[in-house]
């Protein structure tokens, strides 16, 4: 496929033409996501993402009465569409900066599917390995902001690709960084990452697949420590030990409520999955 070319997804699903091919709902950025086109809609992929997410952010709190039942509903919304779309740009613009041109005249589905957004995660997964040069993909991601539901697909499909490989399950803690502070609410938006799974590569080398959610925090129901849930958030002077605190508090809630509560205090933002290479991991010591 040309450089020069728009590309196009289409609405319907063709596994022979990737031009024609259905995206998934919870399909990767695409790797060329200034270019990419949705082919009967004649939208830019990033016109159309930004619409399905914000579509999606107020739909679900009309469905959940939020605006009508909650207060600062509407700085919550605020706050959380923000978030949302700094993170999907911030993607976009780091998809830009994979260098594919070394690939370019490589003839392969994956690749062309990667570019225009239609790749299915075992696709992205097994041409990284393939292809350590690229560095990282994104494997899957989904804007769900206030529903926990989701990704049940996403999650299951991943789980798929890992147990289906050749990989070392990892069991490590998750970290947290706060990401985003409103003071005055107080709310706040923090990033939890994990680390799943480490494919073995060539020498010492590996493939890292690593789980990236984010969550809206906010002084809601079903907190259990108020008071220092503000002080945290409102905390700047010792960022890394306010994430520590606020982390372990998420934690501990999704510990008991995997699902989250309805107008809960932790509200589900974004989630993604994507695969590094490691040419050196550190040893643990």
């Amino acid at each position: 496929m040309p450089m020069g070319e728009t590309l196009k997804v289409g609405d319907t699903y063709d596994d022979t033409d990737p031009q024609l091919r259905q995206r998934l709902p919870y399909g990767a950025v695409p790797l060329d996501p200034w270019r990419a086109n949705f082919y009967h809609r004649q939208q830019t992929y990033w016109d159309a993402s930004v619409q399905r997410i914000q579509r999606k952010l107020r739909a679900t709190m009309v469905d959940q009465d939020w605006f009508r039942t909650q207060d600062q509903a509407h700085e919550l919304h605020g706050l959380m569409h923000a978030s949302l779309i700094q993170s999907h740009y911030s993607r976009l613009d780091k998809n830009a900066l994979v260098d594919v041109r070394a690939l370019d005249g490589l003839k392969d589905p994956r690749l062309d599917n990667a570019r225009a957004g239609v790749a299915t995660p075992e696709e992205l997964f097994t041409l990284l390995v393939d292809h350590p040069e690229l560095g990282s993909l994104e494997l899957a991601k989904l804007s769900h902001p206030f529903d926990f539901e989701a990704t049940q697909d996403m999650d299951e499909a991943l789980d798929d690709l890992i147990l289906g490989s050749e990989g070392e399950i990892l069991d490590e803690d998750p970290r947290y960084k706060v990401k985003r502070v409103d003071p005055n609410l107080p709310a706040a938006i923090i990033l939890r990452k994990r680390n799943l799974m480490d494919f073995p590569m060539e020498g010492s080398a590996i493939v890292r697949i690593v789980h990236r959610q984010g969550f809206l925090l906010f002084n809601g129901s079903g907190i259990s420590d108020g008071q220092n849930f503000e002080r945290f958030v409102r905390q700047s002077r010792f960022a890394h030990l306010r994430d520590q605190a606020l982390g372990a508090m998420v934690e501990h809630y999704l510990e008991e409520h995997p699902r989250g509560q309805l107008h809960g205090w932790l509200q589900p933002q974004a989630s993604s999955y994507y695969a590094k290479y490691i040419p050196c991991p550190p040893v643990a010591l």
